[in-house]
C-alpha cells in the first residue's frame, strides 16, 4: 500500500495549474462514489519516485491530505508531458 501526501488546492484554472507545475507540483482531482470532487496538488518528484516501484499500478494508493483525511483511490487517468519526465495531471477514483 502506497501513501501519497497532498494538499488541497484553493485556486483552480489554467494559470493556477501552470504556477503549480512551475513550482514542481502538479494538479490532481479525487472523485467518485457520491463524494464532492476534491482538488489537490501533489509533489512532482515524490510521485515520480513512487512510480519507479515495481507493480506500481497494481498497488493500493492512499492519499493523505493536510487535515488528516484519507482517500483509498486508484488512478483513473494520468497525463504525462510529451517529452519531459513530468506529470501534467492525474484523476484519482475513490474505491470502497
Amino acid at each position: 500500500m502506497l501513501t501519497i501526501f497532498a494538499e488541497k488546492r484553493t485556486k483552480l484554472g489554467k494559470s493556477a495549474s501552470r504556477l503549480l507545475r512551475k513550482n514542481n507540483k502538479f494538479p490532481s482531482i479525487i472523485y467518485g462514489l457520491d463524494i464532492v470532487p476534491v482538488y489537490i496538488e501533489i509533489n512532482q518528484d515524490a510521485f515520480i519516485n513512487m512510480m519507479s516501484i515495481p507493480d506500481f499500478n497494481k498497488k493500493k494508493i492512499i492519499i493523505q491530505l493536510d487535515n488528516n483525511v484519507q482517500y483509498h483511490v486508484k488512478i483513473k487517468d494520468l497525463q504525462n508531458h510529451a517529452f519531459k519526465r513530468k506529470i501534467l495531471h492525474i484523476d484519482f477514483f475513490v474505491q470502497k
